[in-house]
């Protein structure tokens, strides 16, 4: 198994993402294998930024789009074997009950269906305030959702107070894509709620 590595522009400012040149020229001079975090909502804006990203020698990755239809057949094009699904929020919902998980599952099914039609493995991301939050959640849902894979993203999962590992452990073949960064905050032991509106 080979690994890529790919920049992913969340953290960047907003002017400096909407210079797709100078992020690619950025990303590659980096030397990153490819770029995550672009959107296309058509064909012409999938054909201008395959073209930067060609110049530049890099692949795009997990490319977006608000038709999920449209973003299994993007990536697929791509040749990216998976792709995220849209999230599931439980902005609502504390701990789920089983039929408040019913009600957020139930939508994945037919996008799942849809990547998989496609040859794209379906991921969802391990985010806070997402669906799937904890090792817990993981378990839950991965149960609920047999074609379901997982975005293991170390940050998060540690925000929400689950050890990474625990999922690496038990998941191993069912991580679709990483995000590997960390968790910082002032006090983690000291009270601090992950649910609380101002937390983010």
């Amino acid at each position: 198994m080979s690994l890529q590595l790919a920049a992913h522009l969340c953290g960047w400012p907003g002017d400096v993402v909407q210079d797709h040149r100078r992020v690619m020229e950025i990303v590659s001079e980096a030397g990153y294998d490819g770029v995550e975090g672009f959107n296309a909502e058509n064909a012409e804006e999938l054909r201008e930024l395959g073209a930067l990203a060609g110049e530049h020698g890099l692949h795009l990755v997990n490319v977006g789009s608000s038709d999920p239809l449209l973003k299994a057949k993007i990536n697929a094009t791509l040749g990216n074997d998976a792709a995220e699904v849209p999230a599931a929020r439980k902005t609502n919902y504390q701990d789920p009950t089983d039929a408040e998980l019913e009600e957020l599952a139930q939508p994945l099914e037919s996008h799942i269906a849809t990547f998989t039609k496609y040859g794209v493995k379906p991921f969802h991301h391990i985010h806070v305030g997402c669906l799937l939050e904890t090792t817990e959640d993981c378990e839950r849902v991965l149960e609920r959702l047999p074609g379901l894979w997982l975005l293991y993203d170390t940050g998060h999962l540690l925000a929400a107070n689950s050890d990474p590992r625990d999922v690496l452990r038990r998941w191993p073949n069912l991580i679709g894509h990483v995000h590997l960064k960390n968790f910082w905050a002032e006090d983690p032991q000291g009270g601090w709620d992950r649910r609380k509106p101002d937390f983010w």
